[in-house]
């Protein structure tokens, strides 16, 4: 893809970009939005290659310990606190974007996925011998 990826301190990229040390960066938007990376990055490019969850788990010494009721209790907590964080990082991702471009940097949401994805490809072989491939097909069917 003719890009070389460069390791680097992360309070050391604004002024990388600054300076044309580096020609770009990949954080998340609320990242990109709290450091003010419009002010030394023109473009964005939003391909969508990262899903970051939060999860919430429970150790088998919690779990057990509950009976059914009080595990019914946590499952719709869990549910809950997974509804509000998507809710939440949606939000503040499409507010972050419309700040960006408010700010100068031009956002492109028109990606073609398509070499990404067969770049990519091999490292599927390599897992699905190792684990199966029920998780891959759970990935590749969701709308995340």
């Amino acid at each position: 893809m003719g890009v070389h990826p460069t390791p680097m301190a992360f309070p050391e990229v604004f002024t990388a970009l600054q300076q044309g040390t580096v020609d770009g960066q990949e954080n998340p938007i609320t990242v990109i939005v709290a450091t003010k990376f419009w002010e030394v990055q023109d473009y964005l490019t939003l391909t969508g290659h990262v899903y970051s969850p939060a999860i919430v788990l429970g150790s088998p010494v919690l779990l057990d310990g509950l009976n059914e009721e009080q595990r019914g209790w946590f499952q719709q907590a869990a549910d809950a606190s997974v509804k509000a964080t998507r809710d939440e990082v949606t939000r503040l991702e499409k507010e972050g974007v419309a700040l960006l471009r408010e700010n100068g940097m031009t956002v492109t949401t028109d990606v073609d996925k398509t070499p990404f994805q067969k770049a990519v490809e091999p490292a599927y072989k390599v897992y699905t011998d190792q684990y199966g491939d029920e998780m891959l097909k759970r990935i590749r069917g969701s709308s995340c």
